[in-house]
């Protein structure tokens, strides 16, 4: 059974208000993480699980991503809360560093810098009054 993001603020006493039945309904409360009055909006239809989004504090995202950051609950769990697969590379992303230890660290090759000739090379145009500037010859 799938947990719904409408489902999550319900549980923790989150009672948002629907101000808009456009593509499925809009919905506005006092954001669970920093409080701010009706600047938290969810949309339950969005997404498998559904979106949310506060103006205050800035924070976004879907069901995951809201028992991540609001509970403080890591990614297997989220997913196993609301009973979605995990994907593999959020799966090995949410790993602890220690985890990730046995893993080759990716190659990084520095980028060669090049130096422009000095003959031939463009001369950048000059603003003031003079035989090669932008505005041409001046009385």
């Amino acid at each position: 059974m799938t947990v719904f993001l409408l489902d999550l603020l319900l549980k923790d006493s989150i009672q948002p208000r629907r101000v808009s039945g456009t593509k499925g309904g809009e919905y506005a409360s006092a954001c669970p993480k920093c409080g701010g009055n009706d600047r938290f909006r969810c949309w339950p239809e969005q997404g498998p699980t559904g979106r949310f989004w506060c103006r205050g504090c800035g924070i976004k995202g879907d069901a995951i991503e809201y028992l991540k950051v609001v509970r403080g609950v890591c990614y297997p769990d989220a997913c196993s809360l609301l009973g979605v697969e995990p994907r593999e590379w959020e799966r090995s992303a949410s790993q602890s560093p220690s985890a990730r230890e046995g893993q080759p660290a990716a190659a990084w090759t520095p980028k060669v810098a090049t130096i422009p000739p000095k003959n031939g090379a463009r001369r950048p145009l000059r603003l003031f009054p003079g035989p090669n500037n932008i505005f041409g010859r001046l009385p």
